[in-house]
């Protein structure tokens, strides 16, 4: 997440890659490779992208070649005999990401807890606080008598989560107060970092609600000519 949210700033801040951010990229590569984490990949996928595409120059040839030129040298590691076992396992996933283990269970997950809901007008308004849980069943087919019901305080769905602790008050406080973010954001570019940043993180984690690093966001959008002088 440290690495995704550097890629952040560089785009808020319109920076080039450099030798600093090369180095950190080796090793937020390294780390989502070892931990094989699918939401980290897909937020860093998107914003090396937008960090690295120039959308005026994006059809002249030297970007084409360039990105295709990059595009073979992934997919070329990636089906490489240097690749760790556990990532080259999970290649078939890169063409079929709905067929993910992971990603399945949590819509599982999010698909039995929307059809028990069953919120009266205030929870709708309200939700149910803070500490609610709600209890999931989960199928193992290849060992039936581990097959039990589990109990979470939050769903890996961050919209949901939301909506679970705070009803259609909080939640729309959260779009309100982020499309306002968003429109202090004077860039096409980094509007579509920060859309794709949140998408991606809260539709397939809560992470952008209990990591402190997150805080940061809002904090660079706010302050930004405060944060640069106070660097300086």
């Amino acid at each position: 997440m440290a690495i995704n949210l550097l890629l952040f700033y560089y785009i808020l801040k319109e920076k080039a890659i450099d030798v600093k951010l090369g180095i950190a990229l080796i090793l937020g590569v390294f780390y989502i490779a070892l931990t094989t984490n699918f939401m980290n990949l897909a937020v860093f996928g998107g914003l090396v992208f937008l960090l690295v595409v120039k959308f005026k120059k994006l059809m002249k040839p030297v970007y084409v070649i360039s990105i295709f030129a990059l595009i073979l040298l992934v997919v070329g590691y990636l089906y490489s005999p240097f690749v760790p076992e556990l990532v080259s396992e999970k290649m078939k996933y890169v063409y079929k990401p709905w067929e993910y283990p992971s990603l399945k269970t949590r819509l599982d997950d999010f698909n039995q807890i929307v059809s028990k809901e069953n919120f009266g007008l205030f929870k709708q308004l309200f939700g149910e606080g803070f500490g609610t849980s709600s209890e999931i069943y989960r199928h193992n087919p290849i060992a039936v008598s581990l097959s039990r019901s589990f109990n979470f305080q939050e769903i890996d769905n961050g919209f949901y989560y939301i909506y679970h602790r705070g009803g259609w008050t909080l939640f729309s406080i959260f779009i309100l107060s982020h499309i306002y973010l968003m429109f202090r954001l004077d860039n096409v570019k980094v509007r579509l970092a920060f859309i794709w940043l949140i998408f991606v993180t809260c539709i397939l984690s809560i992470h952008y609600f209990n990591y402190s690093f997150y805080l940061l966001i809002p904090y660079f959008i706010l302050y930004n000519n405060n944060f640069e002088k106070n660097m300086e």
